[in-house]
């Protein structure tokens, strides 16, 4: 927990909610900077480990929340209702960000109980509950559904989307014609960072993966392809950079995916400070998730650094990856079809640098840090302006 009370700011008063210190800084850092420059007091409650400094240093106030990010227990969920409750009554906010569906649902049960208050509910893809079509899973999204619309029925809730597929499908969910909802796609890429890259002059193309390892973010399937790739004679090297994420139900362990990429052209890096390090050396992005995506910040990131893409046709992924211009979409889960689009690129230079122009140039039309900051920012006043309770 914070020491001292809120400070007083022109704007108003910003809390996020995000289960990890490490994806707040890394997807929500530049929005918190931009509503701080906008006049906003800014807080974020999530779990503390290694980027206290750097969110502290940006002029965002921490506030200590345990999620349990793995847990399906309900009391873990109760738990963290009670401490959002708890934040709400001391730091009052003008508006309440919720990033991710965890703090979204922990929101829900957490304002049940209190007065009319504005807040957004961010989805950064639908994830793990929303691919699949086991039994305990549909019965969960119809819950959360409820949980969505009961919310909007007593308080001031937008619902911010990163793509139009889970747009659809969680407003359809919550079963109210009247909820607000917009779309905005994700967190944005910093253009001055993230610059068009030279051509990496590999004598064999490199593909790099970029994201946790997990199953259903299909690093499984990547291997296999690169397996497959071996067996056909094609050159190649795949690189992985991210790291395990034992919190997650879809993680892949250390001596798991040791084993996985044994014997395989496959390196794992491990966690990367500067993902534009790995840019420089891969000649294309590959993401082949299995679902659950808001719009993969690795995609923008790459295609930004005028790298060509492979993507699943999934939700997310397809707002980037355009079929034939800036990379090539198969179908997920698919190990076969991805061999089929790497060993395309594979043997056309020329195709996939032509690609990654365009990826780059779609990126600083739609994706922009800039652009998206703005979208939200302009989304904050027009809340305000409203009359819903908070402080303001």
């Amino acid at each position: 927990m914070r020491d001292g009370a809120p400070a007083r700011a022109t704007g108003g008063r910003i809390l996020f909610l995000a289960t990890e210190d490490w994806y707040f800084a890394g997807h929500r850092l530049g929005l918190a900077r931009a509503a701080l420059d906008a006049g906003y007091d800014v807080s974020v409650a999530t779990r503390v480990r290694a980027h206290a400094r750097v969110i502290g240093d940006a002029g965002v106030r921490l506030l200590t929340l345990e999620w349990a990010r793995r847990s399906l227990n309900p009391l873990r969920l109760f738990h963290e209702a009670q401490a959002i409750r708890d934040f709400v009554d001391s730091e009052k906010p003008s508006i309440i960000h919720c990033v991710s569906l965890r703090t979204i649902v922990a929101a829900c049960l957490g304002l049940r109980r209190l007065p009319r208050q504005r807040a957004v509910f961010a989805f950064t893809g639908l994830g793990y509950l929303f691919v699949g079509r086991a039994v305990w899973k549909r019965l969960a999204r119809r819950a959360i559904g409820r949980l969505i619309g009961d919310a909007a029925g007593r308080h001031d809730v937008v619902l911010l989307f990163e793509n139009d597929d889970d747009r659809a499908r969680i407003v359809s969910l919550a079963g109210r014609a009247d909820i607000a909802a917009e779309t905005n796609p994700g967190s944005g890429v910093d253009m001055q960072r993230f610059a068009i890259l030279p051509a990496t002059g590999n004598d064999a193309p490199v593909f790099a993966f970029a994201g946790r390892m997990l199953r259903i973010k299909g690093v499984g399937e990547l291997i296999a392809a690169s397996r497959e790739l071996t067996a056909r004679g094609v050159a190649h090297e795949v690189v992985l950079a991210g790291g395990i994420d034992p919190d997650n139900r879809s993680g892949i362990g250390e001596r798991e995916l040791v084993a996985m990429m044994f014997g395989a052209p496959v390196r794992w890096l491990g966690p990367v400070d500067d993902i534009r390090g790995v840019w420089a050396r891969a000649d294309v992005c590959v993401a082949p998730s299995h679902g659950g995506e808001g719009v993969p910040l690795s995609l923008v990131e790459a295609a930004a650094c005028g790298r060509a893409l492979i993507a699943s046709d999934v939700a997310g992924c397809r707002d980037v990856v355009i079929g034939g211009e800036t990379g090539v979409l198969v179908a997920p889960g698919d190990a076969a079809a991805l061999a089929d689009a790497m060993q395309r690129f594979a043997g056309d230079e020329a195709e996939r640098v032509a690609m990654g122009r365009r990826a780059a140039a779609l990126v600083r039309e739609k994706f922009s840090r800039e652009t998206v900051n703005a979208r939200t920012l302009a989304l904050y006043r027009r809340m305000l302006g409203g009359n819903a309770g908070g402080s303001a």
